[in-house]
């Protein structure tokens, strides 16, 4: 696709021309400055309006991770990633497509409920504000960050939007999710530099507050839980794909090895959790064989590797990250429980927390989440917010299990497969650490809903055409 046109220089030509040269006499280094920012403007503009250049974009900016956040201090705060600054472009020139040049839009059934969720949300956020109004607690700062949070959500789930929009047939899905996945290879490479130059976090700790992991693969995130999700649900698509498809099998299992191997070398719990529950779904619906001999290889695999087999020795025991892990969710019911049908307010646990007396004085960086996804949702949105939410996942569930029951394409069958052991691995993963709600596998999330239902469309279409 052409990034210019002719009428793009046309429009602009004119008023470029005459300022440049009235600068050209005022100042050389000053018109030499208009004229960069005259064409970044310009490619910027083009490419807001090119979603699918946005979308690369955002998928590129998954590579520096946690490098490419914005702090408002070393140790946290409030923070901006670069993926958020995309997201914004790529809501802005949705909006703009849809109001201003197509001025129509095909709903789904999760369109529906994204914005039923959003509703509940906004309702749950002003009637948190309200409640810390009354105990006079509110504080601008909090409510505000809380706000942007709120519109961050918003903002990624556009990416099903755009993604339903621009993706049209099998061909499109292919390409996409050969791009995801080399995203995700890239992100394991640079998992494997990390741990021979940089294996010790300690020093991240003491100057930016990072957990001091040691021995760990935490590639750009900077966290071995959330790459571990991240490799689990890649690991998935790729494990549906190949239990489907006979030819050019090859690059997937190339790929599949090395996201492995960086796997294990998160020694992630959470994530081996993840993975163990979506491959043993994945074999069981397709094949048991596999399900056998899988089962066979990670047993004896866990016993030939003496640091894996400590890692998941010391998740069947109560150790103090299990302590931590339960005492949180308890938290959560007590919050649960004073606040049951709109939560406390999308993101402003800290004051909840506060209120309650959950958090004592040496332990007050902890109070922004519960360590469970759904129970974050829970607490922070109530029971409404909470069935909404879980109803868009199980949703796009049941769309895949459909494309993959009456789907002819062995490959959307197998990645229709894949989602759902992938969506599984996350929920599994969830239960201990806030997947669900980090930037990049939300990405992927939405990415992988949307080819769902562009599947779906396809089916359907191909359907209607044998009627005929």
């Amino acid at each position: 696709m052409t990034l210019f046109k002719e009428k793009d220089f046309l429009l602009l030509s004119l008023p470029v021309i005459l300022v440049f040269a009235g600068l050209f006499f005022y100042s050389p280094l000053v018109c030499l400055a208009f004229l960069f920012l005259s064409l970044f403007s310009l490619v910027m503009i083009k490419a807001t309006l090119n979603q699918k250049v946005i979308l690369s974009f955002i998928l590129l900016s998954i590579l520096p991770g946690m490098l490419g956040r914005f702090s408002s201090s070393p140790k946290g705060g409030t923070t901006i990633l670069l993926t958020d600054l995309l997201v914004c472009l790529l809501v802005l020139g949705y909006a703009l497509k849809k109001i201003v040049i197509e001025k129509k839009w095909q709903m789904t059934k999760v369109h529906y409920l994204i914005f039923s969720f959003l509703f509940v949300v906004l309702i749950s956020y002003f009637n948190g504000i309200y409640s810390l109004y009354y105990l006079d607690k509110i504080y601008f700062k909090e409510v505000f960050t809380a706000l942007l949070y709120l519109v961050r959500w918003f903002g990624y789930s556009v990416i099903f939007f755009v993604v339903t929009d621009e993706v049209k047939d099998e061909k499109d899905i292919r390409k996409w999710v050969k791009w995801l996945l080399w995203i995700a290879f890239i992100t394991a490479f640079l998992g494997f530099l990390q741990l021979i130059f940089y294996p010790d976090f300690f020093e991240m700790f003491v100057l930016y507050g990072w957990d001091p992991h040691n021995g760990r693969l935490l590639g750009t995130f900077f966290d071995p839980n959330l790459i571990g999700a991240f490799l689990t649900f890649n690991i998935c698509i790729i494990f549906g794909i190949l239990l489907h498809i006979k030819k050019n099998q090859k690059w997937y299992i190339y790929i599949l090895l090395v996201l492995l191997i960086a796997l294990v070398l998160t020694l992630s719990r959470s994530a081996y959790l993840g993975l163990m529950g979506g491959f043993v779904l994945l074999t069981f619906l397709r094949s048991r064989f596999v399900l056998s001999i899988g089962l066979l290889i990670a047993v004896v695999g866990v016993m030939l590797n003496p640091t894996v087999f400590d890692r998941i020795a010391q998740g069947v025991s109560i150790d103090d990250s299990a302590a931590k892990h339960i005492e949180s969710w308890v938290d959560g019911i007590k919050i649960i429980t004073a606040h049951p049908l709109l939560g406390v307010g999308y993101n402003l646990l800290p004051a909840a927390y506060d209120d309650l007396g959950l958090v004592d004085e040496w332990d007050v960086n902890n109070r922004s989440g519960v360590e469970n996804s759904l129970f974050t949702v829970w607490v922070t949105t109530g029971i409404m917010g909470i069935i909404f939410y879980c109803l868009i996942w199980l949703t796009i569930i049941i769309y895949a299990y459909r494309n993959w029951k009456k789907s002819t394409s062995d490959f959307i069958r197998g990645l229709n497969l894949g989602i759902i052991g992938g969506f599984l691995s996350l929920f599994l993963s969830s239960l201990f650490v806030n997947v669900l709600f980090f930037s990049y596998i939300v990405v992927y999330m939405w990415f992988f809903s949307a080819f769902v239902f562009v599947a779906d469309n396809i089916r359907r279409k191909a359907s209607l055409e044998t009627l005929v």
